[in-house]
């Protein structure tokens, strides 16, 4: 009984090796079909990723476009809607069309629907424009959330991508007869590129509903930042509307020192028992590789240049790999800018990263080296790329952890060789959708579903895969 129990493991583990290798080789064939009749793709990358106005300078003389939107921000109040104008620059005489999507970046908001047309021709060296219109529900959820636009142009051998993001903020809704609502203009701050001691401004104002004519003490708070209202030069100041009319204040926002992607001021109204508050994004210089910059100490250090470099120069001149980034930035900045402060304030915790990332590095550096195997087919390389880099994580970060689960528990061992199997049945059909839309043509979101789909399959079959292996080495130990 047992010689056949190990007889099944190892049948077991050799169709799943099978699996892997027949996928690997998949990722050949599909290289060498589309590089023999797919010219090389060109560099969408990701147009005012994280910044939601103006246009992205973009070089070189061939046809292409640019997108932004006026005004940056959207603000909604529940039961109510508003809109933002997306516009489309021709750039060196571009005037097809171009495909707008908007995706909901994490976490999205309920009982909220977007409306965007789905077509923009510009004509050449001029602008189109498309109306963004958010529409809130009575119970919508409140709080403050990113939309991004995606506009794509081309075929899937010569396509043309760039993003935007637009931030919404989504309000409670004023319902009582007098009462008074707050509102921000502009509904956010950008202290993008000014550097750290620099500030900027929004006007405050303070809106009467029905007869309300009483003081309301308007306070700003905000970590990180320094807030004072030109008035007082504090954090608090007093206004009073007139009934039926509004007054204003304004408010200086600035910081000290960099230590956060984004970050929020948050203005309270109190007048008696009534209080409203209103959200403003504020948004400091664009950093990104936020962990590794606070852990190397600086971007210009040799480990960060390099992540920007693969991430820049190969990944996102690819439609599979750029995808894949719109579900990976979304996870990775919901945690990213509290870490990196972490990291900031924490030298021992700076010293742990550093060793942790060390083996990440060398990983990504070997998947920069893959990227390179098909030079005529951006897609195929981007694809054994994600495989090697995702395939080697689970080996070297997942292995050990899960043999030692393993090791001490059959009903942990049963369920991995179940798991094993549908994971790479799973992995196997990731793969298919992606070469299919590779080569055919598909919607933004099904990419970014079977690439990141394929990414976790990777990770998990080999880490099962590698956990066994393990095991077998320390039996016969």
């Amino acid at each position: 009984m047992k010689t056949e129990c190990s007889l099944s493991i190892k049948l077991s583990s050799w169709r799943l090796a099978q699996l892997v290798l027949g996928a690997l080789l998949v990722s050949t064939l599909i290289g060498a079909v589309t590089a023999s009749k797919a010219p090389p793709l060109r560099t969408p990358g990701l147009a005012n990723a994280g910044e939601g106005r103006g246009f992205m300078s973009i070089s070189g003389t061939e046809p292409d476009f640019e997108i932004s939107s006026e005004p940056s921000f959207v603000s909604v109040w529940q039961g109510s809607s508003n809109s933002s104008t997306i516009s489309v620059r021709s750039v060196n005489g571009f005037n097809s069309s171009v495909s707008l999507l908007s995706v909901w970046s994490w976490p999205v908001p309920f009982g909220v629907t977007v409306d965007l047309p789905s077509t923009v021709v510009p004509p050449a060296d001029g602008f189109g424009t498309a109306k963004l219109t958010v529409t809130a529900g009575p119970n919508a959820t409140t709080g403050d959330f990113v939309l991004t636009v995606i506009g794509d142009s081309g075929t899937p051998e010569h396509e043309l991508r760039h993003t935007l993001d637009v931030p919404v903020s989504i309000s409670t809704a004023v319902t009582a007869a007098d009462d008074f609502k707050i509102v921000a203009h502009p509904p956010s701050v950008s202290l993008a590129n000014r550097g750290p001691g620099t500030s900027a401004t929004t006007e405050i104002t303070v809106q009467s509903v029905g007869t309300f004519s009483s003081p309301v003490v308007l306070t700003a708070s905000g970590e990180g930042l320094t807030l004072a209202f030109t008035d007082t030069g504090t954090p608090e100041t007093t206004v009073t509307p007139p009934a039926g009319g509004e007054a204003s204040r304004v408010l200086t926002v600035g910081y000290a020192s960099m230590a956060s992607l984004r970050w929020s001021v948050i203005v309270t109204g109190s007048s008696g028992l009534l209080t409203h508050t209103v959200t403003l994004p504020v948004q400091v210089a664009i950093v990104d590789c936020l962990i590794a910059v606070a852990t190397y100490g600086s971007e210009l250090s040799p480990e960060v240049q390099f992540l920007r470099s693969f991430r820049d120069g190969s990944i996102l001149k690819t439609r599979t790999g750029s995808s894949f980034m719109v579900a990976f930035n979304a996870w990775y900045y919901s945690f990213s800018p509290t870490v990196a402060q972490l990291i900031n304030e924490h030298s021992t915790l700076r010293t742990v990263t550093k060793l942790a990332l060390c083996p990440l590095i060398r990983i990504l550096r070997l998947g920069s080296a893959a990227f390179h195997f098909f030079p005529t087919s951006l897609e195929a390389s981007a694809v054994l790329s994600g495989l090697v880099v995702s395939s080697l994580l689970g080996v070297v970060y997942l292995a050990f952890p899960v043999a030692g689960v393993l090791a001490y528990s059959s009903t942990a061992r049963r369920t991995a060789q179940r798991l094993q199997t549908s994971v790479a049945v799973t992995l196997v059909g990731a793969f298919v959708v992606v070469a299919i839309t590779t080569v055919v043509g598909g919607p933004v979101i099904l990419m970014t579903l079977a690439t990141s789909t394929l990414v976790l399959g990777s990770v998990v079959v080999s880490t099962l895969l590698a956990s066994r292996v393990i095991l077998r080495l320390l039996k016969r130990v």
